[in-house]
């Protein structure tokens, strides 16, 4: 307030729109919305809108948001996120395979 900023008080259980849950994450409606359909954050339909949990929306923003200390750990956050993907080693080097869709999300 005293920073000429806005407070906005939100009830945890809330179910935000699409532009909402880009706001509060601080990317576009466009990259949330394709991190809505690989699975990355669970999401529910109200009629044909989108909508996230908050709850949601700070879980995978307490993954992301936190620096990793060295490459394997953001593998592994990687994976956490999306259980289907793959580690294949591929000649001397491993390659981190992603499906298109991913099957389930331990955030959900």
């Amino acid at each position: 307030m005293q920073l000429g900023k806005a407070i906005v008080l939100i009830p945890e259980d809330a179910h935000l729109t699409t532009q909402m849950a880009a706001d509060f994450l601080g990317v576009s409606r466009p990259h949330l919305i394709k991190l809505l359909e690989t699975d990355r954050i669970p999401y529910g339909k109200t009629g044909s809108h989108r909508r996230v949990r908050l709850t949601d929306l700070q879980a995978y923003a307490k993954v992301w948001n936190q620096e990793p200390e060295n490459p394997h750990e953001t593998i592994i956050r990687l994976m956490l996120l999306c259980p289907a993907m793959r580690l294949l080693l591929r000649g001397d080097h491993f390659v981190l395979y992603t499906p298109v869709r991913c099957s389930s999300s331990p955030l959900g």
